[in-house]
C-alpha cells in the first residue's frame, strides 16, 4: 500500500500563501492608491493645501515598479515595500492633515500585512514602532490644534474626510475580505490534507495492528515449537548439550543428568573431556574440538565411556558449530547417543558375512578383500591353497561333527604354523587359503609350506579314532605369476591340483603360467579394440521378476562377447581389460545409446526399469551425468526407468566421489542400485548418507541360503536392513523354487536367477514380456 502524503501540487504551505497575500496586497495598493491619491490632489487644489500627493506619488510608484518586476525582486524587500507604502501614507495622513481616522487604519492595515508577509518578531517590532509614531503625532497634532482654537467639527464632515474614510473603508475591506479568503482556502486545504493524512495514518494503524497480531502469533507459535523441541530434547535418550569454544558445558538435558549423576548447574563449565571422553582418546578429542572450530564447523567421533553406574557404553558423538553474533557468543552443541547395540549388530552381520562359522577364520569373501588390499600395499606376497588329503574318509566313517572337529583342529595348527605373519582363510569344505605378505624369498615359503605338512601330517583322535591326514598346497608368487586376487587364486588352485596329481601330501609352485597370461593378454586386449570399435558385444537381458505375483518388471542389461578368435569371454575377464585400456567409456557410451535407444522406442506398459552396470571409472568421469542428462532430455524417457548398478567395491574405495555422483543422480531421478551387497566392508552409516534405490543380494549368499540357519538369518538381517534404507532387495542367482519360496517369506521385493528366466536377447526379451502383458 502506498503510504505517501497527498499530491504535492494540491499542499499550500505558508510561504505560498504569503506570496499570494503579497500579490493581492499589491494590486489593491495600486488600484486603490491611485484613487486615493486622486482625493487628495482634489482635495488640495480645493484647499490650497500643500500637496500631500506629491510625498505619496513616490510609493506607489515603487509599489508599482517592484509588482512589475517582481520576478527579480527578493521577496522580503517586495514584502516590506507593501507594508512601508501602507504605513507611509496613514502617517502622512496624520502628519498633513490630522486625519487620525483614516491614518490609523492604514497603520493597522500596515501592521496587518507585516504580520501575515514578514516574521513574527520582525512585525512585533513594527507594529511597536508604528504604535509611537502615531502616538506622537496625533499628540503633536491635538497641541497644536488647541493651541489655534482649530474647530475640528467643521473639518470632521468635510467631504474630504467622508471620502478619504469611505476609500479607506473600501481599501481595507476589500483586502481583509481577500486575505480571509485565502486564509479559508488555505485551512480549507490544510484540514483536505490533514483528513487526508488521518486516513493514510488508520490504514497504517490497522497494517500495523494486523502486523502486530501476526508477530503475537508467531510468537505463540515460537514458544509451542520452543516448548515442543524442549520436550523432546528432555526426553530422548540421547545426551544432547552445548558447550563453550573452549570445550566447557553450557547446558545439558536430562538424559546426560541421569548419566552422570550430576545436574545442570553442577555440569555448567565443566569440561566435556572430563565427563564423557575417555583418557585414551584425550588427544582425538582435541583435534576433533579444532575440527569443529575449523572451516568444517562440524565433526564426530566414537568414544568409550564408564559411566557412574558401572555401564560402558559406546556413544557416537556429534558436534555442530552455531555462531553467534559476536565471537563471544559462538557456541558449540553436541549429541552422543548409544551405539553400543547397534556396534554389535554390526559385528555379528560383519561375522555371518566375513567369518566361517565353522572356525572363525576369514571366509572367501574376506579373504579376497584382504589379498586385495596387500597386494595394493606391498611390492610382493606368496599365495598358497591348501586341500586336506583323505579328509572324506573322516565325514564317511564318523559323520560331518567329527568333521568339524577334523577342521577346527587342523585350523589351530595352521594358525600356529603361520603366526602373525599371513592372511589365513577357509575357502570351502577342507579347502584353506593363506597370503603370506613381503616374501620374496621362496626358500622361507617352501620352509612354511613344508612346516604345515609336518603339523597336518600329525594325527588327530576324534571319539578315540586316529586320523592320518595330509596337505596339498599349491603356490603363486605375486607379482612373477600374477598381479591381482583371481589370478594369483586360480594359479595357486592349478599348482595345488599339480600337487595332488604328483601324489598328494606336497606343495608345488607354479611355474609355465607367467608367458600363457601375458600373451593371452594380449590378444585379448587387441580383439576387444576390434569388438568395441565395431560393436560386436552383445547386450543381453536378465529379466526381474516381482516375488509377489511372479511377474516380470524390467530386466538387467548384461554383457555377451564371443571373439571368433578367443571363443567366448565373460564380463569379469574382459571388462577388467576395458578399464585398464581406457576402452570402458566409449563402450559404456555405446551401451547407453543402446538403453536409451530400447525405453525411447518401447511401446508396452508397465516396464518398471532398465539395470546398467557402471565401471568406477564410469562414475569418476565428471561427463558421465551431463552424458546421462542429455541422454534424458534427448529421448524423453522417464529417469526412473533407467536403474544404474554400483558395486559395494565402489563405494568403499571411493566413498566422497561415490555418494556425490549417487545424489547426482538421484537428483536428475535416476534409479541407483547398489551391487554384489555383503561383499564388501560398506558400513552402515556410508549407506545411511546414500539415496538408494535398490540393494542386490550377492548370489553367493543366496546360495548357501538352505545349507543352514545361519546363512539364513544373515540373508533377512540383509532384507531388514535394506528396508529400514527404504531400499528394495533384489536377490541374485535364484536357482530353484525352495530359494525362491524363502525368500519370498523373508521379504525380497525381486528375484533374479535361471529357475524363473535365464539371460536372452533383445529380441527374445521383448517377445516374452510382451506375451506376458497379453495373458494378463
Amino acid at each position: 500500500m502506498d503510504h505517501s502524503p497527498p499530491a504535492q501540487k494540491e499542499e499550500v504551505s505558508i510561504s505560498d500563501m504569503q506570496s499570494r497575500v503579497l500579490h493581492v496586497s499589491s494590486l489593491a495598493i495600486i488600484v486603490i492608491g491611485l484613487l486615493q491619491l486622486s482625493v487628495h490632489l482634489a482635495n488640495e487644489l480645493s484647499l490650497e493645501a500643500d500637496p500631500m500627493s506629491q510625498l505619496v506619488l513616490p510609493l506607489y510608484l515603487i509599489v508599482t515598479g517592484v509588482y512589475l518586476f517582481r520576478r527579480y525582486i527578493p521577496y522580503a524587500v517586495q514584502a516590506w515595500v507593501n507594508i512601508g507604502a501602507v504605513a507611509g501614507t496613514g502617517t502622512l495622513s496624520l502628519l498633513y492633515y490630522g486625519m487620525v481616522g483614516p491614518g490609523i487604519i492604514f497603520v493597522i492595515a500596515a501592521s496587518f500585512l507585516a504580520a501575515v508577509l514578514v516574521s513574527r518578531r520582525q512585525a512585533g517590532i513594527f507594529m511597536g514602532a508604528c504604535f509611537l509614531i502615531t502616538a506622537l503625532i496625533g499628540y503633536l497634532w491635538t497641541a497644536e490644534l488647541l493651541s489655534y482654537s482649530f474647530s475640528l467639527q467643521v473639518y470632521a464632515f468635510s467631504m474630504d474626510t467622508y471620502i478619504s474614510r469611505i476609500v479607506s473603508v473600501v481599501f481595507f475591506g476589500l483586502l481583509i475580505l481577500l486575505n480571509q479568503r485565502m486564509i479559508v482556502d488555505f485551512l480549507t486545504k490544510a484540514v483536505r490534507r490533514l483528513t487526508e493524512t488521518t486516513e493514510v495514518l488508520e490504514n497504517q494503524e490497522e497494517e500495523l495492528k494486523a502486523q502486530n497480531e501476526a508477530l503475537h502469533d508467531q510468537r505463540r507459535e515460537a514458544v509451542r515449537s520452543e516448548a515442543k523441541y524442549r520436550t523432546i530434547i528432555e526426553n530422548t535418550e540421547d545426551f544432547i548439550f552445548t558447550m563453550s569454544e573452549s570445550g566447557r558445558i553450557l547446558s545439558a538435558n536430562k538424559a546426560l543428568q541421569q548419566a552422570v549423576n550430576m545436574n545442570e548447574r553442577q555440569l555448567q563449565d565443566q569440561l566435556v573431556s572430563e565427563v564423557l571422553v575417555v583418557p585414551e582418546v584425550d588427544d582425538t578429542w582435541q583435534n576433533v574440538l579444532q575440527e569443529v572450530k575449523g572451516v568444517t564447523g562440524s565433526a564426530s567421533l566414537l568414544i568409550d565411556v564408564s559411566l557412574p553406574d558401572g555401564a560402558y557404553e559406546t556413544l557416537h558423538l556429534s558436534l555442530r558449530r552455531v555462531e553467534g553474533s559476536n565471537e563471544e557468543d559462538h557456541l558449540i552443541v553436541g549429541r552422543a547417543s548409544d551405539v553400543s547395540d547397534i556396534l554389535v549388530k554390526e559385528q555379528q552381520i560383519w561375522d555371518l558375512a566375513y567369518k566361517d562359522q565353522l572356525t572363525g577364520l576369514s571366509n572367501r569373501r574376506h579373504f579376497e578383500k584382504t589379498v586385495t588390499r596387500f597386494i595394493e600395499e606391498d611390492s610382493d606376497g606368496t599365495m598358497l591353497f591348501l586341500d586336506l588329503d583323505d579328509f572324506k574318509k573322516v565325514n564317511d566313517m564318523m559323520g560331518h561333527h567329527a568333521g568339524d572337529e577334523v577342521l577346527r583342529v587342523m585350523t589351530d595348527r595352521i594358525s600356529a604354523v603361520l603366526g602373525t605373519h599371513a592372511s589365513l582363510a577357509r575357502l570351502g569344505g577342507d579347502e584353506f587359503a593363506v597370503f603370506i605378505r613381503r616374501t620374496r624369498n621362496t626358500d622361507a615359503v617352501r620352509e612354511i609350506a613344508g612346516k604345515l605338512i609336518e603339523e597336518i601330517r600329525r594325527p588327530v583322535t576324534v571319539e578315540d579314532m586316529p586320523f592320518y591326514l595330509g596337505a596339498s598346497i599349491g603356490i603363486s608368487l605375486y607379482p612373477e605369476h600374477g598381479e591381482d586376487y583371481d589370478t594369483l587364486t586360480k594359479l595357486a588352485d592349478t599348482a595345488m591340483y599339480r600337487a595332488k596329481e604328483k601324489g598328494k601330501n606336497q606343495y608345488f609352485f607354479y611355474r609355465e603360467g607367467i608367458q600363457l597370461l601375458q600373451r593371452e593378454t594380449i590378444l585379448m586386449e587387441a580383439a576387444l579394440r576390434e569388438a568395441v570399435l565395431h560393436e560386436d558385444i552383445t547386450i543381453y537381458f536378465h529379466p526381474l521378476v516381482q516375488s509377489s505375483d511372479e511377474k516380470i518388471i524390467g530386466a538387467e542389461v548384461l554383457m555377451r562377447w564371443n571373439s571368433a578368435e578367443l571363443g567366448s569371454i565373460p564380463p569379469d575377464t574382459f571388462i577388467p581389460l576395458m578399464e585398464q585400456t581406457g576402452l570402458i567409456g566409449p563402450f559404456t557410451k555405446q551401451l547407453l545409446d543402446s538403453v536409451f535407444e530400447l525405453l525411447q522406442s518401447l511401446e508396452v506398459e508397465g516396464m518398471s526399469k532398465l539395470t546398467v552396470n557402471i565401471s568406477p571409472l564410469q562414475l569418476q568421469d565428471p561427463d558421465f551425468i551431463q552424458q546421462i542428462e542429455q541422454q534424458l532430455m534427448k529421448t524423453g524417457v522417464p529417469a526412473s526407468c533407467l536403474e544404474l548398478e554400483l558395486t559395494e567395491t565402489m563405494l568403499i574405495e571411493h566413498v566422497e566421489d561415490v555418494i556425490e555422483h549417487v545424489h547426482a543422480l538421484r537428483q536428475l531421478g535416476v534409479r541407483v542400485a547398489l551391487d554384489d551387497f555383503g561383499t564388501g566392508f560398506s558400513s552402515l552409516s556410508h549407506l545411511q548418507r546414500m539415496p538408494i534405490d535398490t540393494i542386490k543380494i550377492d548370489k553367493s549368499f543366496i546360495a548357501d541360503i538352505l545349507h543352514g540357519p545361519h546363512q539364513l538369518h544373515f540373508i533377512q538381517s540383509l532384507i531388514f536392513m535394506s528396508h529400514h534404507l527404504s531400499a528394495s532387495v533384489t536377490a541374485e542367482g535364484v536357482e530353484n523354487e525352495e530359494q525362491a519360496a524363502i525368500l519370498r517369506q523373508s521379504g525380497c521385493d525381486i528375484l533374479q536367477g535361471y529357475w524363473m528366466y535365464p539371460p536372452m536377447s533383445e529380441q527374445a526379451f521383448l517377445s516374452m514380456y510382451q506375451k506376458e502383458l497379453k495373458e494378463d
